[in-house]
């Protein structure tokens, strides 16, 4: 939403900008969806006088985005998708005032793997301090995130999806699956590795390490932080056949067991 010029030729102050990470796992959803788009809100804020500029944006997730592996992180393909998710935040303070958005006032904002998303943004090369946005939101999430599946390590699941495609026999099976077509590649992932191929990965560059020990060094971005939860919070979790201490109990130690760092 643009404010135009006022008819004395006075430029109206730049509204203030939300960027919106919607959330899904890293595996499905998309700006276009009216529960993440934001239009709703944006009306409402209007109506009650405190205008903003949304910004909502697609970023590659699932294999596509977040595909892992030595052969990947040799030739720096890690996390994809989070720096589609950066360079449009680039983008934003190149051109948002061309929108009547204020680039001084970005606030990153994000829910459930979105939320995520923004604390490794928060984290991102050690909290370096890029100015691309001067607060954040995280709505049930945060840097502390799974970067692996312990009993399924990145590169098995890199290597077995290699193996359900005709790239399995190519001197380079990266560059071999970059010529597949989008059909057969979107099969591939949906057979093999699936969302289990859709958790950011420690790179030594965007992601330098866990989540918990970047807020324990203090290497986080030093701007305002809103962190929350929801109503219902965790309820798709839950097994619909917990109803005793007991249930939960038993539920707890099967999640240990299959606990990822």
């Amino acid at each position: 939403m643009v404010r135009p010029a006022s008819s004395s030729g006075i430029t109206q102050s730049k509204l203030p900008v939300a960027v919106y990470l919607y959330g899904g796992s890293h595996v499905g959803s998309g700006a276009n969806d009216p529960r993440y788009n934001m239009s709703a809100l944006i009306a409402h804020a209007t109506k009650n006088g405190l205008a903003f500029i949304g910004v909502t944006l697609n970023y590659r997730s699932g294999p596509w985005g977040l595909i892992a592996g030595r052969e990947v992180q040799g030739t720096r393909n890690n996390n994809i998708g989070l720096h589609d998710q950066r360079l449009a935040l680039h983008w934003i303070q190149e051109n948002i005032e061309g929108f009547g958005g204020d680039p001084r006032r970005v606030t990153l904002w994000g829910a459930s793997s979105g939320a995520e998303d923004v604390g490794l943004h928060l984290t991102a090369y050690d909290g370096r301090e890029d100015g691309l946005f001067r607060a954040a939101i995280l709505q049930s999430g945060g840097p502390v995130t799974p970067t692996g599946i312990r009993w399924t390590p990145a590169d098995d699941l890199y290597h077995q999806l290699i193996e359900t495609t005709s790239c399995r026999s190519a001197e380079d099976p990266l560059s071999c699956l970059r010529t597949l077509d989008v059909d057969v590649l979107d099969a591939a992932f949906n057979s093999s590795v699936g969302m289990f191929m859709s958790l950011p990965a420690m790179d030594g560059d965007f992601v330098r390490g866990y989540g918990s020990l970047s807020l324990k060094m203090r290497k986080v971005a030093k701007v305002p932080i809103l962190s929350m939860t929801v109503t219902n919070e965790g309820a798709s979790y839950i097994p619909a056949d917990m109803h005793t201490l007991d249930d939960l109990r038993r539920h707890l130690i099967g999640m240990k067991m299959l606990s990822i760092p």
